[in-house]
């Protein structure tokens, strides 16, 4: 089951194109000869062409955010009926293959996180200025943190669980995060026996929101990511450049590294110790060794808008959009081992084995 990778994809090339496209949710097998396990229609949408968050609780359930569509779908895939499809036997279905849930969201939203134990994922919305929290279990939505900033579009959270760190146009917001309180909610909320769509009034979190001057910090910072030694890396598409933070109290910057051209995407191995960046114009990967900076960029499929690492930290996966594929680097050898042509445009990326957002 480490060997199946989920995608979002954008556009399906084999419907015709009219106003925008139709997201998807696809599964591919990254073994043999690799290919599309199943593709499933979420709704459309008209953001095609722009990198996605989608992010994965520990019991295997994927969040895709939907934007023009004013939703989430949570997609909880039937693991028994996934390795028969690996194995190519003909499925027998006493269930869905894939359970789709879609919680209509106020704003647009743009981003994905779990908390490290999996019981919440955060929503990211944009413009409305706020995040919505979903109790993994139940499937609620239990809260909201407001005063979140403008046109935020990333979102990630700390190893500890205990803050979230939002990034937008207008700079990078660390919010604070009581997760006892959260538990102490959703337990309110499901003693309640009411939907929470059916709920007319959510809770508002008291969040405590600090937004962070850092200098490098323009519209132009795309992703974000946090290693589990306490290091924030911010990627900046207009300079190519990777700002690594201590992220301690205050923030710190610590170093500019420099990658390829058009950098949109990063992720942190689990032992921090390699850093990779997507590069969307110069279509490469680039590999940072997290203790001497030195960086290797190898070239990956075109237009490469997100980026996830094996947990391991011996493989990692682009979801390129532009040549609709998925390609799979050796981390070890720094090459390209192969490329899984798609039946749409590959936009984000979540990795079975793992519970890492993805943007």
């Amino acid at each position: 089951m480490s060997d199946v990778i989920y995608v979002a994809t954008d556009r399906l090339m084999n419907l015709e194109e009219t106003s925008g496209g139709i997201r998807s949710f696809t599964a591919i097998d990254t073994t043999g000869n690799g290919g599309t396990l199943f593709s499933i229609y979420l709704g459309p949408t008209n953001s095609t062409g722009s990198p996605l968050s989608m992010a994965k609780t520990p019991d295997g359930s994927v969040y895709i955010p939907i934007p023009d569509y004013n939703s989430v779908s949570a997609c909880e895939v039937n693991k028994k009926e996934l390795q028969k499809l690996q194995r190519g036997e003909t499925l027998q279905l006493t269930s869905p293959l894939v359970d789709v849930r879609t919680f209509r969201i106020d704003g647009v939203p743009l981003a994905a996180a779990t908390s490290p134990n999996g019981e919440f994922v955060y929503i990211l919305s944009s413009g409305l200025q706020f995040i919505s929290v979903i109790d993994a279990n139940s499937q609620k939505i239990i809260g909201r943190i407001f005063n979140v900033g403008s046109f935020c579009r990333q979102l990630e959270v700390s190893p500890n669980g205990e803050s979230l760190y939002a990034l937008g146009s207008q700079g990078l917001q660390v919010i604070k995060i009581d997760e006892s309180y959260l538990q102490r909610l959703s337990q309110e909320k499901s003693s309640s026996g009411a939907d929470s769509a059916m709920i007319s009034k959510i809770s508002s979190l008291n969040a405590e929101i600090q937004k962070v001057d850092v200098a490098e910090v323009t519209k132009w910072t795309r992703a974000l990511a946090v290693s589990q030694n306490g290091l924030l890396y911010l990627v900046n598409a207009a300079s190519s450049t990777v700002t690594v933070l201590h992220a301690n109290e205050p923030l710190a910057p610590a170093t500019t590294i420099q990658v390829e051209n058009g950098p949109v995407a990063i992720a942190v191995s689990r032992d921090g110790a390699l850093v990779c960046t997507a590069n969307r114009v110069a279509g490469t990967l680039s590999m940072i060794d997290a203790q001497t900076n030195d960086v290797t960029s190898i070239s990956v499929g075109g237009d490469p808008q997100a980026v996830k690492i094996s947990h391991d930290g011996r493989l990692a996966y682009t979801a390129n959009y532009e040549s609709a594929s998925v390609s799979i680097v050796d981390l070890v050898e720094k090459k390209l081992l192969s490329t899984i042509d798609l039946d749409g445009h590959a936009a984000g990326l979540a990795l079975l084995e793992d519970r890492a957002s993805i943007g």
